[in-house]
C-alpha cells in the first residue's frame, strides 16, 4: 500500500484455474481524501507569512505542474516544491489564520476543490516528554489557555501524573505552566481528567487515597499573573474507597462538577456527581447529584459537563444491557434538580450512550461509542435541544465514512454552532491512528464541515480520542503519539473561525454598532457624537489613572458623585444589545454600579450591583432587573475581586444573555419568561440609595447588537495609545540624544558626560533594535547636534571642558573629525540651524573657571559654518547660558536663549531672551522671567506658534511651574502653567492629529528617581497623559522609523552612579498587531562537574533580553546569563523572552545538558 493505492492478494482465486490466485489494486477516490492542512511547523515562531509549507493529497493532479496551479482562496500558491498525481507540496501565498478553500487546477484545467481546509494548526508537546507519559489523555480549552493531562507522568512517582497549561500568543500556543499536586504520590493518575475555564484549572485524580483506597480527589489551580497556583484540594463529604472521585471534571465560572462514577448510592458502582461552588476563594460542596431512579452498575458519572445553570452527566451502564443514558440537572438557587433524562430514539443494548457528554446553552451532545450502524463500535453522537424545560433529540450524527471500531463519539464538545466529535480508533493513517470531525449547525441541521486527520498521523496515535473547543479554537490530542518516544503523546490546536476578519474590519463593525462610548479623557462626552453626553451630579468630576497608567483617563467615583446618562437604556428594550465597561472597586461593601430606573426604585429597573450582604458568598456582581409587575429576574451572579481592574461585557441576543469577564465568556443565561422594565430614561452610574459607588470606571460602551467573541476580545485588549520601553542602552551620564537618517538607515547618537573613551556613541537601527555602530572619544561630552548642509551630514560634540568641543563630518560610512568649535564650559543645548540657505551654530557658554572660581558671565557665540570653517558673526552677553532654540514666524527668524543663573544677583531667577534676525545680527526683542530656565521648545498647533519654557529651580524649590507662551502676532504672552519638578528639557511632537510635549525631569543631585511626563493637547491646554520613570533625565529625542514613532531619553544618574541605562520607547496602539519574535539558543556540549561557569548564548530576534531557567538546580544554577555547575546529572535549560506591548512572547527554547561526574585519579597518578 502507498498513500493512495492499495494492493490486496487473493491467493486462491479461481478465475484462471483452481487456486490460481489474483491481486486487486484499489485507488482511493477523491471524495475519500481528508482535508489538507497548512502546516506551520518550521522552528521559527510567528504567523504564516506567505511561505508556509502545505501538503495536499488527492488524485488526478497530473504527473507534473505544467500549466497547473493551486489557489488559496483566490490567490495562487507562492511556489511549488513538488507536484505529483496524488500529492502537491507548495508554499502559501499569504497569511491564513482560520479556514480557506483550496483549489487544485491541473494541466488539463480540471478543478479539485477542498472546502474549508484548515489553514493553521499548532502541534504542542510538553517541555519534558517521557516515554509512556500519555500526554493528551484529556484536554480542555478556554479563551487563550488550554490544558492537557499527562496522567502517567512520573514527577511524583510512577504514574503520579501532571498537567500542562498552554497559552496562545498570536497564532502560536506555548507552554505556560506544568502543574502537579503538592501532595502527589505514585499511581494516583493525577490529570486523568482536566478542565479549564478563565483563570481556573480543575484536575481530577481518580486514584488518590484521600478517603480510602482509590477514593479519588480533584484539585483547583488558579492563575496569578504568569503562575498557576494550587488553590485547593477537593474531595466529597461522603467519599469512600473505590469511588474514583475525579473520573470526569468540568468547570464553569465559580461552579465545578466532578464525578465519582463508582459511588454506591444506588448500589454497587451506581455512580454520583458532585457540585462545588467557590465562595471567597474557597470551594465548598454544594450538592451531590444522582438519578431519581438509579441502579447498580449505572456508571452514572462516566462523564460530566457544566455550562451556566445546567449540568449533564453520562451513565453508560444505564439498564442492564448497557444502553446508556444522560441526565440533565438545573440549578435553582443552591439546589440542583434533575430536569431531564436523555435516551436516544433508537436505544439499543450496548450503545454506551453517555460515554462522553457536552452542553452549551440550549444544546447538549451525548456520545455513544457502542452504536453499531456501521459495524461494531462504529459509534455515533446525539444532539438534544432544550425548549423550555423539555429536552428532545434533534439529530443523530454519524459521518459518511464511519466504520467498524472507529469509536466515533468518544471525544466530543459542543460549542455555539459547532459540534466537534472524535473517532480515536479511525484507521485513515494506520490502525487506530484516529480522526476528528467538525459539524456545523445550519438552522436545525448539523452538517459535516470537515474531517481532520493530521499530516503526521500514524498507527495507534489515537488522535481525536478527546476534544474541546472555545472561541475559535479546537483542541484534541494523540495520546500515543511517539514523536518524542513511545506513547509520549501530543496535542493539536486548530483555528476554525471561517468568518475571521482583520482588525480593520473589526474596528469598522464595532463602530457601526456603537451607540455610545465614554472614554472619560478629561470629559464626559459621548464620542459617538449623537449628543448623548453624560453629566456629573453630586461632587465635581474627578479623573484619574486608567488601567494603562495614563493620567486623567478614567472617572473616579468618590462616593459623593455619580454620572447621569441621558439616553434610554438599551437593555430596557426588547432588542439585541451589548454593554461594556472597565471597573475597579475600592470598597467591599454593597453598592450599585448601574441603575436604570424611574423614581420608583422598587419596580421597573435594571441594575448591576456589587453585594456582600451574604457573608458566605463574599463580594459578587449581580446583574438583574425588576419588571413593572415587580418580578425580579437575576441574570447573573459572579464573584468579583475588588482593587483590581476588571472588564465586563454583557450581551443580549433575543432572550439569551452572555456575560464576559476580562474578555472570556464565563456564563450564559436564557431568560425563559422575559418581562423587561418599561422604557425609562434615567440611567445612573455609581448612584445608590444606600451607599454610592467608590472606585474607578472607564471606557463605558453601549452597542445595538450582541458583539461577537472576537469583537469583545478586541475591545478587551485595547488600551490607551502610549509609549512603552523596547530597549535599554548603557550610558554614562547621558546628556543628549539626536537622530538622523542616511540612505535607508536610521541612527541615534548619545553624548556621555562621564566616559571620555565613549564621549559620543552612534547606534544603528537593525529593524528590531539599535546596535552600536561607532564610538567617538572626547572629553566631558554634554551636547550633541546632528545637521545636514550642502549634501553632507555633520555632528557637533559640545564639551563641558574648555576648547574641547568638536565638529565631525560623515564620510559615507562613519563620522570623522572635521574641525574644532571654540566654546567654554558648555552646560546646555546648542542649536544648529539653516537660515537663508546658510548654516549656523549657536553655542551656549555657561561660564569658565578663573582662579578657582566659576565665572558664569561669559559671552555665548553664534557661528556661521561654511562647510570648511566657522566664522564668528556675533557674541551675546550671557550668564549661565543653557539652551538656544531657533525658529521662524512668517519671514522672520528668531533665537530664544535660556539662562540658568544670574551671577550679579546670585539667583536662579534670571531672564530668558528672544532675539530677532535683522539681516546682519540677532537683536533682543523680548525678555521673559525664568526660574533656573533650562530649555526652550518651539512648536506650532493649528497655525499658532508656542514656546515651552522649562524652569528648574527658583532658589527655594524644584517644584515650580514651567510655562507655555503663545505668540499673539507681536510677542509671546503667558498661556499656561504646568507644575513640574526639576524640569530640564521639552520635546514637542505630533502623532496623527494629536499634539504632545515630553518633559525630561531631573532631580536635585540626581539621587531620587523622578517621573518624566508626556502631555497631550486637549484642544485648549496641555494635560498630563503618561508618566515614564526616568533617572535624572536630561533630554528627550523624538524620531520616526517606517511610520512608527519613538522616543529616547538620556538618563544621567541612578543609585549614586552615572552609569545607568538610557531607554528607547515606542508608541503603540493596542489594536496594532504584535510583532513576533523567536529565540536562537546555541547548543551546549556535555560538561563535567568541576568545570568553570559558562555563558548561555541565546538571542531573540527582537533584541529583547533573554531570561533563563533550569529544571534541576542540583545540577546547574543560573545567574543572569551565566550557568554554574553544582553537581552531576541532567538538567534542562530554558531560554525565554516574555515580550512586551510591541513583541509577543517568544516560544521558549529548551536545551538538555548532561553533566558528567568528576573523574578522580588514584593518588599515584595525581
Amino acid at each position: 500500500m502507498n498513500d493512495y493505492s492499495a494492493m490486496v492478494g487473493s491467493s486462491k482465486d479461481d478465475d484462471q484455474g483452481l487456486d490460481a490466485g489474483s491481486v486487486y489494486v484499489y485507488d482511493l477516490n477523491e471524495s475519500d481524501v481528508y482535508q489538507p492542512f497548512i502546516s506551520n511547523i518550521s522552528p521559527s515562531a510567528g504567523p504564516m507569512n506567505g511561505k508556509t509549507n502545505v501538503t495536499i493529497f488527492g488524485n488526478n493532479f497530473g504527473d507534473s505542474q505544467e500549466n497547473g496551479y493551486v489557489l488559496f482562496g483566490n490567490r495562487k500558491a507562492y511556489s511549488y516544491i513538488s507536484w505529483s498525481d496524488n500529492k502537491i507540496i507548495c508554499l502559501t501565498p499569504e497569511s491564513h489564520t482560520s479556514t480557506v478553500d483550496i483549489t487544485v487546477i491541473n494541466s488539463d484545467g480540471i478543478e479539485h476543490v477542498f472546502k474549508n481546509a484548515f489553514a493553521y494548526y499548532d502541534k504542542i508537546y510538553p517541555h519534558d516528554p517521557a516515554i509512556d507519559d500519555r500526554f493528551g489523555n484529556y484536554v480542555s480549552i478556554s479563551g487563550d489557555f488550554g490544558i492537557v493531562g499527562s496522567y502517567w507522568d512520573d514527577d511524583n512517582g510512577s504514574k503520579s501524573g501532571s498537567a500542562y497549561i498552554f497559552n496562545r500568543q498570536g497564532h502560536r500556543w506555548v507552554e505556560h505552566a506544568k502543574i502537579k499536586p503538592s501532595d502527589g504520590e505514585a499511581e494516583e493518575w493525577f490529570a486523568w481528567s482536566v478542565a479549564i475555564d478563565a483563570n481556573y484549572a480543575l484536575v481530577g485524580c481518580r486514584f488518590d487515597n484521600e478517603k480510602g483506597n482509590n477514593s479519588g480527589s480533584a484539585y483547583i489551580f488558579k492563575r496569578d499573573g504568569n503562575s498557576w497556583i494550587e488553590q485547593q484540594k477537593l474531595s466529597p463529604d461522603d467519599g469512600g474507597p473505590g469511588d474514583e472521585f475525579g473520573e470526569s471534571v468540568s468547570i464553569c465560572g465559580n461552579y465545578a462538577a466532578i464525578s465519582a462514577y463508582h459511588d454506591n448510592i444506588h448500589g454497587e458502582r451506581s455512580g454520583a456527581a458532585y457540585v462545588f461552588k467557590c465562595v471567597e476563594n474557597k470551594w465548598f460542596q454544594q450538592a451531590k447529584l444522582f438519578p431519581e431512579t438509579g441502579a447498580a452498575y449505572d456508571i452514572f458519572g462516566e462523564s460530566v459537563a457544566i455550562h451556566g445553570d445546567y449540568i449533564i452527566v453520562g451513565a453508560t451502564g444505564y439498564d442492564e444491557n448497557g444502553t446508556g443514558a444522560a441526565y440533565i440537572f438545573k440549578r435553582d438557587g443552591s439546589n440542583w434538580n434533575q430536569q431531564a433524562k436523555l435516551l436516544s430514539q433508537d436505544s439499543y443494548a450496548g450503545n454506551v450512550l453517555g460515554y462522553n457528554v457536552s452542553i452549551y446553552q440550549d444544546y447538549a451532545m451525548v456520545g455513544a461509542v457502542g452504536v453499531t450502524d456501521n459495524g461494531f463500535r462504529s459509534g455515533a453522537a446525539f444532539i438534544f435541544k432544550r425548549d423550555g424545560e423539555q429536552w428532545t433529540e434533534q439529530a443523530k450524527i454519524i459521518p459518511e465514512d464511519n466504520e467498524e471500531k472507529d469509536h466515533f463519539g468518544r471525544g466530543i464538545c459542543i460549542y455555539k454552532n459547532y459540534a466537534v466529535i472524535g473517532a480515536g480508533f479511525d484507521n485513515d493513517k494506520g490502525q487506530d491512528s484516529g480522526s476528528l470531525y467538525v459539524f456545523k449547525r445550519e438552522d436545525d441541521t448539523w452538517k459535516q464541515q470537515t474531517k481532520i486527520v493530521p499530516n503526521d498521523g500514524a498507527s495507534e496515535d489515537l488522535f481525536g480520542l478527546y476534544a474541546g473547543m472555545s472561541e475559535d479554537y479546537i483542541i484534541t490530542s494523540s495520546i500515543h503519539d511517539d514523536d518524542n518516544g513511545d506513547k509520549t503523546g501530543s496535542a493539536y490546536i486548530f483555528n476554525v473561525n471561517d468568518n475571521q476578519v482583520d482588525n480593520t474590519d473589526i474596528k469598522q463593525s464595532i463602530k457601526n454598532a456603537q451607540l455610545a462610548f465614554y472614554p472619560f479623557d478629561y470629559q464626559l462626552n459621548n464620542l459617538c457624537q449623537n449628543n448623548y453626553h453624560a453629566t456629573v451630579e453630586g461632587d465635581s468630576a474627578q479623573y484619574t489613572l486608567d488601567r494603562s497608567g495614563t493620567i486623567y483617563s478614567a472617572f473616579e467615583f468618590t462616593g459623593n458623585n455619580w454620572i447621569h446618562f441621558p439616553q434610554n437604556f438599551i437593555f430596557n428594550q426588547p432588542t439585541d444589545a451589548t454593554l461594556m465597561f472597565w471597573i475597579k472597586s475600592n470598597d467591599i461593601r454593597r453598592t450599585s454600579i448601574l441603575q436604570s430606573r424611574d423614581d420608583n426604585v422598587i419596580i421597573n429597573n435594571f441594575s448591576i450591583v456589587l453585594d456582600d450582604t451574604n457573608n458566605e458568598s463574599g463580594l459578587s456582581m449581580f446583574i438583574e432587573y425588576v419588571s413593572s409587575t415587580g418580578i425580579k429576574h437575576t441574570l447573573f451572579e459572579t464573584p468579583f475581586e475588588p482593587d483590581q481592574w476588571t472588564h465586563i461585557a454583557l450581551t443580549r441576543n433575543d432572550n439569551t444573555y452572555e456575560l464576559y469577564k476580562n474578555g472570556q465568556l464565563i456564563d450564559t443565561k436564557t431568560d425563559d419568561n422575559p418581562d423587561l422594565p418599561e422604557n425609562i430614561g434615567k440611567c445612573f452610574w455609581g448612584k445608590d440609595d444606600r451607599k454610592n459607588f467608590v472606585g474607578v470606571m472607564d471606557d463605558i460602551r453601549i452597542f445595538n447588537r450582541a458583539l461577537s467573541d472576537s469583537e469583545i476580545q478586541f475591545l478587551y485588549h485595547i488600551k490607551s495609545p502610549r509609549f512603552i520601553e523596547i530597549q535599554s542602552i548603557p550610558t554614562a551620564g547621558a546628556g543628549d540624544w539626536d537622530s538622523f537618517t542616511i540612505g535607508n538607515h536610521t541612527y541615534i547618537g548619545v553624548s556621555n558626560l562621564k566616559d571620555n573613551d565613549r564621549s559620543i556613541v552612534i547606534y544603528q537601527w537593525n529593524g528590531l533594535s539599535f546596535e552600536e555602530y561607532q564610538v567617538i572619544p572626547g572629553s566631558v561630552a554634554q551636547d550633541l547636534e546632528i545637521f545636514d548642509f550642502n549634501g553632507n551630514t555633520y555632528l557637533t560634540l559640545g564639551s563641558k571642558a574648555d576648547n574641547q568641543s568638536k565638529l565631525y563630518k560623515w564620510d559615507g560610512e562613519f563620522f570623522q573629525y572635521h574641525l574644532d568649535v571654540p566654546a567654554n564650559c558648555n552646560m546646555g543645548n546648542w542649536d544648529t540651524f539653516l537660515m537663508n540657505g546658510e548654516a549656523y551654530i549657536a553655542v551656549a557658554n555657561a561660564g569658565e573657571y578663573n582662579e578657582g572660581k566659576h565665572d558664569y558671565t561669559i559671552d555665548s557665540v553664534i557661528y556661521k559654518f561654511t562647510g570648511t570653517k566657522l566664522e564668528q558673526i556675533q557674541t551675546i552677553a550671557t550668564s549661565a547660558a543653557t539652551a538656544w532654540e531657533y525658529f521662524s514666524i512668517a519671514d522672520n527668524s528668531y533665537l530664544a536663549l535660556n539662562q540658568n543663573y544670574d551671577q550679579e544677583e546670585q539667583t536662579h531667577n534670571n531672564i530668558a531672551k528672544i532675539f530677532l534676525w535683522n539681516k546682519t545680527e540677532f537683536e533682543l526683542v523680548q525678555s521673559i522671567q525664568t526660574s533656573g530656565g533650562r530649555d526652550w521648545e518651539h512648536f506650532i498647533i493649528n497655525n499658532t506658534h508656542y514656546l515651552a519654557l522649562s524652569n528648574y529651580y527658583d532658589d527655594k524649590s524644584h517644584h515650580i511651574n514651567s510655562k507655555i507662551y503663545q505668540w499673539n502676532g507681536e510677542e509671546f504672552i503667558h498661556y499656561q502653567n504646568i507644575p513640574t519638578h526639576s524640569a530640564v528639557d521639552w520635546e514637542a511632537f505630533q502623532i496623527k492629529e494629536k499634539y504632545y510635549l515630553a518633559l525630561a525631569s531631573e532631580d536635585k543631585n540626581g539621587v531620587v528617581h523622578t517621573d518624566s511626563t508626556i502631555y497631550q493637547w486637549d484642544g485648549e491646554n496641555f494635560q498630563k497623559y503618561q508618566n515614564i520613570r526616568t533617572d535624572a533625565a536630561n533630554c528627550w529625542c523624538k524620531f520616526t522609523i517606517d511610520d512608527q514613532h519613538y522616543l529616547v531619553v538620556a538618563n544621567g544618574y541612578k543609585d549614586n552612579s552615572y552609569h545607568t541605562n538610557s531607554k528607547v520607547y515606542q508608541w503603540v496602539n493596542s489594536d496594532v498587531p504584535y510583532n513576533y519574535q523567536s529565540i536562537s539558543f546555541t547548543p551546549i556540549n556535555d560538561k563535567t562537574y568541576g568545570n568553570d561557569p559558562f555563558p548561555l548564548l541565546a538571542t531573540s530576534s527582537s533584541g529583547l533580553k533573554i531570561t533563563y531557567t533550569c529544571s534541576n538546580p542540583e545540577v546547574i544554577t543560573i545567574d543572569d546569563n551565566m550557568a554554574f555547575i553544582t553537581g552531576a546529572g541532567d538538567a534542562t535549560i530554558t531560554a525565554c523572552q516574555s515580550g512586551n506591548l510591541v513583541y509577543n512572547s517568544a516560544t521558549p527554547v529548551h536545551i538538555n545538558v548532561h553533566v558528567n561526574k568528576k573523574h578522580l585519579l588514584p593518588a599515584q597518578n595525581r
